[in-house]
């Protein structure tokens, strides 16, 4: 069993600095798309990522719960108080749709010639700012509301439910557990129906209209600050999903650390061309990240520290189809898990060590998916699994056991639907897996993949430089060399065929697995 000795939150992301260099990406093609039904294929083309950083174009206001009024104007020398009293006040200019269930409609101003409008930033000082709880929300250019530099701004809930368009938040600390600590005493942060759901939730909603266009960058999110107390059912009772967007197209998640929740995020219905990039999720009971919608990247993740603490099935990512008839009904097209770090639990050790699958697709059907680059240590069967693939490619992953002690040992595999029918034209290659590759189905690739063995554990320390820290780069010898070192295939039109996990390139013949020799 790893000890990882050396492995903390500082090294994730020390193993993950060089990776956010590499901002290489699948822009998703400007053609509509069903949430989660039935999609046209092969609309997802590779090009290159950068975060666009909204322009400001207005004026700068300031908030500041410590020196600042209700009655102030906003200014430097006269702040306002919180924010939610600012949202609350009717500060800020905006746009709903004039008519309800009618997102064709004109746009009507709310709160006209209030002094906050599109265009302007509003910096959060110190202190805790309260909680949005917000149903329209519509900018024609980006309102940017962001924390202070050095100071950590704390809002205990951000809910965007119903029509937005257009804001960027930035470098603020949402904690649901300092709506007590900070602000209401009486009713736990967790019985409490004002911030009931997601630390940040955003989702589109019939009534108000459709959300979309929304960006976090930098954020701090949490249920709670300290769970090194809990028990399994203080888990349960505390935790809420980190990061949900629900139907909320060109979402933006990047930068962002996610820590003490149920699921760490969720992408779920229509959002479309939406991005979750270069991020830490630390410390949940349910699954790392869920990706229920067409169109997604997801790319330069970390996902560690998985609680067992009920019965749920636990995954690092997990996806299924569904639609009115149920689960397994719909397609899931157009999505790319690229260059992600998957570790079941960095102390396998403690008593409430969770034990999620890795990349874990059940339900099908799952249509021009590229699974690619990512490092997957778990200790069960499925390090990466997909039920009812089309079109699809499994390539140059790392996926390793954790422990040796237990007898499940993580795969690769592609497989039917659960319903039985087939998947087709796939690749699985350039992996190193810990257990075997094992694929059905008509039209299938199979190649240039290292299978380690179940009975061969003690392997990982002829291949790789540190196991027991997580470091799973190559070692230069001779079994690498006869196995491994420029043993892959290259495809046209994949990342992982010119760059590695890090960003390295892959000159000639790729190396196998997730990173390239140096």
């Amino acid at each position: 069993m790893y000890s990882f000795t050396n492995y903390s939150s500082v090294n994730v992301w020390k193993l993950g600095t060089i990776l956010f260099l590499c901002l290489y990406c699948a822009a998703c093609s400007s053609g509509g798309s069903s949430s989660s039904g039935t999609t046209e294929t092969n609309s997802f083309t590779v090009s290159s990522y950068n975060f666009e950083e909204p322009q400001t174009s207005g004026a700068t206001f300031y908030i500041d719960p410590a020196n600042g009024s209700a009655n102030g104007d906003g200014s430097a020398s006269n702040p306002w108080l919180t924010l939610q009293q600012v949202v609350e006040d009717n500060l800020i200019e905006h746009y709903a749709y004039s008519e309800s269930y009618n997102t064709d409609s004109d746009l009507k101003v709310i709160n006209a010639d209030a002094p906050v409008k599109g265009g302007d930033t509003l910096i959060l000082k110190a202190g805790y700012h309260g909680h949005l709880d917000i149903r329209t929300f519509i900018f024609t250019d980006w309102l940017t509301i962001t924390g202070d530099e050095g100071a950590e701004a704390v809002l205990s809930q951000i809910k965007l439910f119903g029509a937005f368009r257009k804001v960027y938040f930035k470098n603020i600390t949402v904690n649901k557990e300092s709506y007590n600590t900070l602000g209401h005493e009486t009713t736990p942060y967790y019985d409490s129906d004002d911030i009931d759901g997601a630390v940040i939730y955003c989702a589109s909603n019939s009534f108000w209209g459709d959300g979309a266009e929304v960006k976090f960058k930098g954020m701090t999110v949490m249920s709670a600050a300290d769970s090194s107390s809990w028990d399994a059912d203080t888990w349960v009772e505390r935790t809420d999903s980190g990061v949900a967007f629900r139907g909320v197209q060109q979402s933006e998640l990047v930068d962002s650390t996610i820590d003490n929740v149920a699921t760490g995020i969720a992408v779920t219905d229509d959002c479309s061309n939406s991005y979750i990039t270069n991020n830490l999720v630390q410390g949940y009971r349910i699954d790392g990240a869920r990706i229920i919608s067409n169109n997604i990247y997801f790319a330069d993740n970390e996902i560690v520290d998985c609680y067992d603490v009920d019965d749920n099935h636990d995954d690092g990512v997990q996806s299924y189809s569904y639609t009115s008839e149920g689960a397994g009904t719909g397609t899931i097209s157009n999505v790319i898990i690229r260059n992600n770090i998957i570790i079941g639990h960095t102390n396998p050790s403690h008593p409430l060590a969770g034990n999620p699958q890795g990349i874990g697709c059940f339900d099908g059907m799952f249509d021009n998916w590229t699974v690619e680059n990512n490092l997957i240590i778990s200790s069960t069967y499925h390090g990466i699994s997909l039920y009812g693939v089309r079109n699809s490619a499994i390539l140059n992953n790392t996926v390793i056991d954790l422990d040796s002690s237990d007898s499940p040992v993580p795969w690769i595999m592609i497989h039917a639907h659960k319903d039985g029918r087939e998947s087709d034209n796939n690749i699985i290659a350039n992996n190193i897996v810990s257990s075997s590759i094992s694929g059905s189905g008509t039209n299938l690739t199979t190649e240039n993949n290292y299978v380690i063995g179940k009975s061969n554990y003690d392997e990982i320390y002829n291949l790789f430089t540190a196991p027991d820290d997580a470091d799973f780069t190559l070692l230069n010898n001779a079994t690498t060399q006869d196995s491994i070192i420029d043993q892959g295939s290259r495809y046209e039109g994949y990342h992982s065929s010119d760059y590695d996990l890090v960003g390295f390139s892959r000159d000639e013949m790729p190396d196998l697995g997730a990173y390239e020799l140096q």
